[in-house]
């Protein structure tokens, strides 16, 4: 009393295309998971990024006042007004530059930022992608063990004598 040979190649067919498909659905998991570690780096850098661009717009208008306070008092120590006339133009110009230096800093910083968030999104997306295609991957290697089952099942009925 042995085992049919038919009955053993249908079921390690089955248990390859079983073991086919598992495997795709855990790659397309894996892919997945991979992808969103990758977004949540890049969701992470990019606001770190905003944090760094505030924190080095601050400090550059600390410098910026501290040099608007040194020319005041040079402009006082040498008894120039400076609420009206050419000094006052100058300060109030300066500061205008300085403001537009202060948001330029902070418009770098939510540019790169944004391409950063850009970039997990794309990773998300990818992730998504792979997961769908492990789904189609499995279903392939299910039909195509059908397929060779079905073949193998209809080849020994054809060469049975019954």
């Amino acid at each position: 009393m042995g085992f049919d040979p038919i009955t053993v190649a249908l079921v390690v067919i089955a248990a390859s295309a079983a073991v086919g498909a598992v495997g795709s659905i855990q790659q397309g998991k894996a892919a997945q998971e991979a992808a969103e570690f990758n977004a949540q780096m890049a969701s992470d850098a990019a606001s770190s990024k905003i944090k760094a661009a505030g924190s080095d717009a601050a400090k550059r208008a600390m410098i910026d006042e501290a040099e608007m306070a040194a020319n005041r008092v040079y402009f006082n120590t040498r008894g120039v007004r400076i609420d009206d006339g050419s000094p006052a133009i100058s300060l109030k110009a300066q500061a205008g530059i300085r403001g537009m230096n202060i948001a330029a800093i902070r418009m770098r910083g939510m540019e790169e930022a944004g391409a950063m968030y850009n970039q997990a999104s794309l990773y998300r997306f990818e992730g998504k992608q792979a997961k769908t295609a492990s789904y189609f991957s499995a279903a392939t290697s299910l039909l195509s063990g059908g397929g060779k089952m079905l073949s193998v099942y209809s080849k020994s009925k054809a060469t049975s004598i019954d």
